[in-house]
């Protein structure tokens, strides 16, 4: 009877639809193309009311092609089939509704709103390549967790929690996190500038970006052996206030990073390795600064400490042999050449307090010369003047020699002989000259060691033959080093003078060369033997004496 029942009002439906293009089920007046009206709209009839629409599996949903949109079903069963493809959003039992591409769910028990493909509660694979076109809307994604939107996993990750982004890294730690090499392809970049990359440290309400700022590009270790700081790039203005207007740039390496190298513009482009406070152009502070090319290798070196007198020194060091080659100290003093073995000691030259020594570190004069045959002049040409010869004293010290200068005596006067058969000192008249103030009484004093040589002349009176027994005397010139005679007493024999002709002189002359040393003394006398003299008369020898060292 039922099915009859319904027959009829199938049949009664699509006559209706043919007249009026609408059908209605428990009403005469439907509204839409199909309008089904509950038999008992209220009540408690317990009567079934609805519409049961197809039925099927998932396995049955997934299997179909050609799907039009709008299609409505109900999944009875998630046993067969998988959750892939257009049945990506079956996961349980329900309605669900076909959008042109997938299967989605009609239940929503949180009242979500849903959009193609059900993204927001299922996973998916895109089918084919898709293409968003924003147009002029934005396309914005809020969050409040970390990874809260990625790609690939961590090949992407926005942490909306700390607001930080990630590449290569799921848990960024700080605003752009970089995991893996990077690559900043300037050559390709439309900008007039062409900067590949800008960083701003100064900002109207942030900060100056100045010297109390120091920012940076670090360079760190994160592994467990000697973790920290490498090395660090630090730029900004160079002001410890607000901004001052110069800029700086500086390097630091280390686990406790100093700035090792620093530059700025606001001192005529110094440079400062291990300052910041560069005094010249190119500012080293701190020791050695090393230079070499293949096997070459010097270095300058600044030092504590010196020569007597000095506090610091400067040292230009043979690195290939690690020793000094040449040490300037700040009180003047010079060394060079050699082994030096401290910035105290000497080199092959030395100066000290002005005077120059070669082979000696403690030179005494202007030019000190200490080695076995010193000194060779090669080219000297004829003297055209008359200015003298160079001696070289006992010393050592090279001197001028002239006729001023030259150690020369030339002496004149008498010996009074007024006993027989002793010596008698030689009484000075007159010093024609004395060039170094040797001589004095009958002494000479050598004032250098040298070699002198001596001429020493008395000429002894001839007397008649009332005197001297008539016979006439021996006359005798004798020279005594230190008080002791040197060499032979030089003796003439003096005849009486001819009856006819006036008394004449005969010579006592002792001539040779002395060997002294500074302090030696010469003295010289006279003696008569076989003679008559007295106070009242005595016999008065004319003397001559020449004295030169010649060495």
């Amino acid at each position: 009877m039922k099915k009859l029942i319904v027959s009829i009002i199938v049949a009664l439906s699509v006559i209706y639809t043919k007249t009026n293009a609408q059908v209605g089920i428990n009403t005469a007046l439907p509204a839409a193309s199909l309008d089904i009206t509950a038999k008992n709209a209220t009540g408690n009839s317990p009567t079934v009311d609805g519409v049961l629409i197809p039925r099927v599996d998932r396995q049955r949903a997934q299997s179909m092609i050609g799907v039009p949109a709008s299609t409505l079903l109900y999944v009875n069963s998630v046993a067969t089939g998988t959750q892939l493809g257009t049945a990506v959003n079956i996961d349980s039992m329900g309605y669900y509704y076909f959008d042109g591409f997938v299967w989605v769910k009609l239940y929503n028990p949180t009242n979500a709103t849903y959009a193609l493909g059900n993204i927001y509660t299922t996973n998916g694979t895109l089918q084919t390549d898709r293409i968003v076109n924003q147009a002029s809307h934005a396309l914005t994604f809020t969050g409040n967790i970390v990874n809260a939107f990625s790609v690939a996993g961590a090949n992407f990750s926005v942490d909306a929690a700390n607001n930080r982004v990630g590449i290569g890294n799921a848990l960024p730690s700080v605003k752009l996190d970089v995991q893996g090499s990077q690559l900043l392809n300037a050559a390709v970049t439309g900008a007039a500038t062409k900067n590949a990359l800008d960083i701003n440290v100064g900002l109207d309400g942030f900060g100056y970006g100045n010297r109390t700022d120091n920012y940076g590009i670090n360079m760190k270790s994160l592994s467990s052996i000697f973790p920290g700081t490498i090395s660090r790039i630090n730029f900004g203005d160079t002001s410890l206030g607000t901004a001052a207007g110069p800029r700086y740039l500086s390097f630091s390496v280390g686990i406790v990073p100093n700035e090792l190298m620093y530059l700025t513009d606001g001192n005529a482009g110094r440079v400062g390795v291990g300052t910041t406070t560069p005094l010249a152009r190119f500012h080293v502070d701190g020791g050695e600064s090393r230079f070499s090319s293949g096997t070459s290798a010097w270095a300058l070196s600044p030092s504590l400490g010196g020569t007597t007198g000095a506090s610091n020194s400067f040292e230009i060091v043979d690195r290939v042999n690690s020793v000094r080659r040449m040490v300037f100290n700040d009180n003047g003093d010079v060394s060079l050449g050699g082994t030096i073995v401290n910035n105290s000691s000497g080199g092959v030259v030395s100066i000290r307090s002005g005077n120059v020594g070669i082979g000696t570190a403690a030179p005494t004069n202007i030019l000190h010369v200490n080695a076995t045959n010193p000194l060779r002049l090669q080219g000297l040409q004829a003297s055209s003047g008359s200015a003298g010869t160079l001696a070289v004293n006992s010393t050592g010290v090279v001197q001028l020699r002239n006729s001023a200068s030259i150690s020369a005596v030339r002496a004149t006067g008498t010996v009074n002989v007024t006993v027989n058969n002793t010596f008698t000192g030689i009484t000075t008249v007159a010093e024609t000259f004395d060039n170094l103030n040797e001589f004095g009484g009958n002494t000479f004093t050598a004032a250098a060691d040298g070699l002198y040589k001596v001429d020493f002349q008395i000429n002894y009176p001839q007397r008649t033959t009332a005197e001297d027994g008539g016979d006439g005397y021996i006359a005798y010139a004798r020279m005594s080093l230190g008080g002791v005679q040197y060499g032979n007493v030089q003796i003439v024999k003096v005849t009486v003078n001819e009856t006819s002709g006036a008394p004449a002189s005969i010579s006592a002359t002792y001539s040779g060369l002395v060997k002294m040393v500074t302090g030696n003394t010469l003295t010289f006398d006279g003696l008569t033997f076989g003679s008559t003299p007295t106070v009242a008369i005595p016999i008065v020898g004319a003397f001559t004496l020449n004295i030169v060292r010649i060495d």
